[in-house]
């Protein structure tokens, strides 16, 4: 490992750059709540390059999912059971809900918000 990967500052750019870069940095900083977060709110899906405690973490997956739904799947199981990380990833991108647990698939809110984005990506595409 060069010293540039072990570089707070350095890694925080890149970061801010491209999420996926977290999966370049020293794992002395890899666990960085800053560094983390900042990540997964510039791309949800560096949430794949976190390490497993990261992953049951529900600050950082509802930063993730909420930048991109379908970051969901990366997620801890217990946390595609929770209601407000799947309703987070759903209202960000409909397709979220096949990763969630089945027993939340079929809750009302969680469906209304999935029918809501569909009808407005609808309308805003001119598709009625």
């Amino acid at each position: 490992c060069n010293d540039l990967q072990k570089d707070f500052e350095i890694a925080f750019a890149a970061v801010q750059q491209n999420g996926l870069a977290i999966e370049f940095v020293d794992e002395s900083l890899s666990k960085n709540r800053r560094l983390v977060l900042a990540a997964v709110q510039q791309g949800g899906f560096a949430i794949e390059h976190l390490h497993y405690m990261l992953k049951r973490n529900k600050e950082v997956v509802l930063a993730a999912v909420q930048y991109d739904g379908e970051s969901l799947y990366f997620a801890a199981e217990y946390l595609k059971k929770d209601r407000d990380i799947v309703l987070a990833a759903v209202r960000q991108n409909k397709a979220a809900l096949v990763y969630a647990d089945v027993s939340l698939q079929e809750d009302a809110e969680i469906l209304v918000a999935a029918t809501d984005e569909v009808l407005l990506n609808g309308v805003v595409e001119g598709e009625y």
